[in-house]
């Protein structure tokens, strides 16, 4: 922050060295807030005269008001510091820029990213003429700062988001930290839009449909071309010695597995809690279910492991509070609709409620999610304790819900693939069975089971979500589906899918009780307006 908004507090030190005891006697927090409140005067102040000093200091004050959780606040130095960037056109860059850019039109064009990331996370300021990829269309992303200073722009995004090589040609080249960092946050504000608009079913399955296909593409084509080195791997992060890099290495894994569970689960009635009957197949419906699990368990890996670490959780983004509550939220929610809440599943979900109850004292905007994750955990800990006192009746029966590990643990066959029609006399995605040869089983593929994969034994990888093309009503397309072989004294496949089919359709969200009955889609239904930084 520019030195000419940092004017002297009063009751400060004005010369001298500080000392230890005036350090541990001070009360930071009134002192941060008399800091922050001139701070602000003294921007707000230089508004009409635009420049880079001034644009630093909106977005430093807008994340100090976001830690506050006076959300108004950091809207305003965010709309401020985002429309000064446009007025400088900081993210207009010619041919010879492209060519030859000096290290000033790179702090320029990464303060320009910087802004356009905090409107995309800010619910209140992230509006769109059209989406947030058509504002930067053309836009080179940023670069990662390059030992030899070497730093040449190598991608750029189009209108639909889709990520393209400056040049024109396929060279291959990976995206670094910060490229991935902006289209990931592109891809929530996507999944942010999409959700709501799918919840109210207002538009036809053939139409959000392939908006859904078109989400989960560019979340696989981003893992694609991410830097191998930018993918969380316990076996590699544990070798990095600056705590800094893991910290938001972490964050930035975790936020792309959260958009993926997040967008699966919005699916699922009874794990996004939506009281709309789903426009899709019982098949489908199953598979976005067994996609959100997945993914979840894949930052209760991630999350275990970095907790082992002992690595500063503050240093953690706040994002990862929030997708540690919806994490949290779709375990207990999958768990109880199956029948299968155990002590020791609910053990390994609850490092997510240690993880925001850290942030929460950084972060007042997750206070209210880490009461209400304390009180999804209390219920889900007195139905797991009456369990397992047997004071709750079996699930495991021929009659009742199929055991979890009958379908997570057989090992997936993709001998058979699905047609999707569009059932227009009824309104929903149909499918059909058509035999295949038998196909070569890949062993990535196969999800491990929540009490038997310790962070240490966990491969870190994304489970891919093959979804069928609805480009139009009446379009036929084929895509690969998985087909459960029974395990050795197991229910049989079918059997098992069928009555998953079934939970993941007739279940609604008032079925696992009052608790577990409200959404996390939409966050101001836990009473209040919170941007996701």
């Amino acid at each position: 922050m520019h030195l000419r908004f940092l004017a002297h507090v009063p009751g400060g030190l004005t010369q001298g060295e500080i000392g230890v005891a005036e350090i541990t006697r001070a009360d930071w927090s009134v002192i941060g807030g008399r800091w922050a409140e001139q701070a602000s005067q003294g921007a707000l102040m230089h508004a009409d005269k635009p420049c880079i000093e001034h644009v630093q200091a909106c977005q430093t004050l807008a994340l100090f008001w976001f830690a506050r959780s006076e959300t108004i606040r950091t809207n305003m130095h965010t709309g401020i510091a985002h429309r000064t960037c446009r007025l400088l056109q900081f993210g207009r860059i010619n041919q010879h820029e492209l060519e030859n850019s000096s290290l000033d039109r790179h702090l320029k064009l990464g303060c320009f990213w910087a802004c356009w990331l905090t409107k995309c996370a800010s619910h209140q300021n992230a509006r769109f003429q059209t989406n947030c990829w058509a504002d930067v269309a053309g836009c080179p992303l940023p670069v990662d700062d390059a030992e030899d200073s070497s730093l040449r722009f190598t991608h750029y995004l189009d209108q639909g988001g889709s990520i393209l090589e400056i040049g024109g040609t396929s060279r291959g080249l990976k995206l670094g930290f910060n490229a991935t960092l902006v289209v990931t946050q592109g891809l929530w504000w996507e999944v942010q839009q999409f959700v709501p608009s799918l919840q109210k079913g207002n538009r036809s399955p053939s139409n959000w449909g392939s908006e859904l296909l078109l989400l989960d593409r560019k979340l696989e084509s981003l893992y694609d071309q991410m830097n191998g080195s930018l993918k969380y791997d316990q076996s590699r992060a544990g070798t990095r010695n600056n705590p800094r890099y893991l910290g938001r290495l972490f964050s930035l894994n975790y936020l792309y597995h959260l958009c993926v569970s997040y967008l699966h689960s919005s699916l699922v009635p009874v794990l996004s809690c939506s009281m709309r009957t789903p426009n899709i197949s019982r098949s489908m419906l199953r598979l976005a279910a067994e996609q959100a699990f997945k993914h979840s368990t894949i930052m209760t890996n991630m999350t275990e492991h970095f907790l082992t670490q002992r690595t500063a959780i503050s240093k953690l983004w706040p994002i990862v509070g929030y997708g540690a509550y919806v994490c949290a939220a779709i375990q207990l929610r999958y768990f109880l609709a199956l029948g299968i809440l155990t002590e020791e599943r609910l053990e390994r979900t609850r490092v997510h409620l240690k993880i925001v109850d850290e942030l929460r004292k950084y972060w007042k905007t997750l206070q209210p999610l880490h009461a209400d994750m304390e009180q999804q955990f209390s219920q889900a800990q007195t139905i797991a304790s009456k369990r397992e006192n047997g004071d709750v009746r079996n699930h495991n029966s021929d009659d009742e819900v199929v055991c979890l590990t009958n379908t997570l643990n057989a090992p997936l066959s993709p001998n058979y693939i699905s047609t999707y029609v569009s059932d227009d006399s009824k309104g929903q995605l149909q499918d059909q069975d058509i035999p295949l040869e038998p196909a070569a089983v890949n062993p990535t593929d196969i999800p491990a089971p929540l009490e038997t994969a310790p962070a240490s034994e966990v491969q870190l990888t994304p489970a891919r979500f093959h979804m069928p093309d609805f480009s139009s009503a009446a379009e036929v397309s084929m895509v690969s589906n998985d087909c459960v072989e029974p395990a050795e004294g197991a229910f049989k496949a079918s059997v098992s899918t069928e009555r998953e089919d079934s939970i993941w359709w007739s279940q609604d969200p008032d079925s696992l009780g009052e608790v577990f009955s409200h959404g996390f889609c939409f966050l101001n239904e836990l009473g209040f307006e919170m941007d996701t930084y």
